[in-house]
């Protein structure tokens, strides 16, 4: 539970008019956390979204689902994201997101988060300042262990995630 006594915080999936108090914030099987711009990023894999926990108490903290929805209205099976039609952040669709990672882009200075899904086999890059998702790696629901670009490469069992400047490394 993310907490802070009294306030409250927006959050786009738990509420229909948008704003809950902290203390109804919840998780269901958080995967993997990480951390960038004063802000802590979870890949919540049963709620098949990635939510933003404030770092920086002067913001009033809270949760806030920043990627992915939780209704079934998402559509089957997941759009594809591509370079050429990109998703929404909030209108992706994941079934286990699993593992993430996060970075800001050095020519844009935005903020990127890169999320495997384990159970679709691809790696999505979400550019939350572009309010884009892409996939850049695998194959949508064709699981295997094939290298190469984006419109060759397979996935399988995707679990985790490490990033460096300029690599990400896939687990």
């Amino acid at each position: 539970n993310c907490s802070k006594r009294g306030s409250t915080y927006t959050d786009r999936f738990n509420s229909e008019n948008g704003t809950i108090p902290h203390l109804s914030a919840t998780t269901n099987a958080p995967s993997q956390m990480a951390v960038v711009g004063g802000h802590l990023f979870v890949a919540e894999r049963s709620m098949r979204i990635v939510r933003r926990i404030d770092l920086d108490s002067s913001s009033g903290g809270g949760a806030l689902t920043v990627v992915g929805n939780t209704t079934a209205g998402g559509g089957w099976p997941p759009p594809s994201c591509s370079e050429l039609s990109p998703c929404s952040l909030l209108g992706t669709v994941f079934l286990s997101p699993r593992a993430l990672a996060a970075a800001i882009d050095p020519d844009t200075n935005h903020t990127l988060l890169f999320i495997g899904d384990s159970s679709t086999g691809v790696v999505f890059r979400a550019d939350l300042d572009a309010n884009e998702v892409v996939i850049v790696a695998g194959q949508m629901l064709h699981p295997g262990y094939i290298d190469g670009a984006p419109n060759v490469s397979e996935l399988s069992a995707i679990r985790q995630f490490a990033i460096t400047q300029d690599t990400l490394y896939i687990a």
